[in-house]
């Protein structure tokens, strides 16, 4: 069997990738013409009403916790905080890959929520009072990016398995605080993938050791 070709892989990638993103832009039409309205509702008015449970205050401070770290902000400090650790053990190719994957996961999808400036929910107090449009979330585009970036530099299953469980719990924060539709978050989750998949062309090469600290 013949291997495949480096450009054979990334023009696979590519393909997955542009596939992912018209995914993407298929899903805003689809929100905006309100097929998911029956799926978004439902999982935001359980948010609700679980909000109202025994428990629902202590999640709801850990929500805002994991969103006010995690946002925009909280992202850049942290890549700005791991600069001096990949100086240190002369990774700065890694760092930089990491920069370039964290800041295009922003900039691409701040121009997917200003095409199609979709609103936020409304139907039950929103307790984050960020003011920016909803489709797609970039909590949850922004940390699945930087996190599983972080993940595909060091390698193991355990760096693996503690990526995907932030990913999961900033989303899932974000549905809590109805900040935004579940629809949003799954899409920038989509959206992140197909960003991840391009960058992984240009992933520096290592064996993951020199990254781990």
């Amino acid at each position: 069997m013949q291997p495949v070709p480096a450009d054979g892989f990334i023009c696979r990638r590519s393909a997955i990738a542009l596939l992912l993103f018209i995914l993407v832009i298929a899903a805003g039409f689809a929100q905006r013409a309100g097929l998911f309205v029956p799926f978004d509702r439902a999982l935001i008015e359980a948010a609700g009403a679980a909000r109202n449970a025994g428990y629902g205050a202590a999640l709801t401070q850990f929500a805002l916790l994991v969103s006010a770290a995690t946002s925009v902000e909280g992202r850049l400090v942290l890549l700005a905080l791991l600069l001096p650790v990949f100086l240190a053990r002369r990774c700065w190719r890694g760092w930089l890959w990491l920069a370039g994957v964290a800041v295009s996961a922003m900039l691409i999808n701040t121009g997917i929520k200003l095409y199609f400036q979709a609103a936020r929910p409304d139907i039950i107090a929103r307790l984050d009072p960020i003011t920016s449009y909803s489709f797609p979330s970039g909590h949850a585009s922004g940390n699945m990016a930087f996190f599983l970036g972080v993940a595909m530099l060091i390698g193991g299953k355990a760096t693996w398995a503690v990526a995907i469980v932030l990913t999961l719990i900033v989303g899932l924060a974000r549905i809590w605080l109805a900040a935004h539709w579940p629809s949003d978050v799954i899409c920038g989750w989509i959206e992140a993938a197909a960003i991840l998949m391009l960058a992984r062309s240009w992933l520096p090469r290592t064996n993951g050791q020199k990254y781990r600290a």
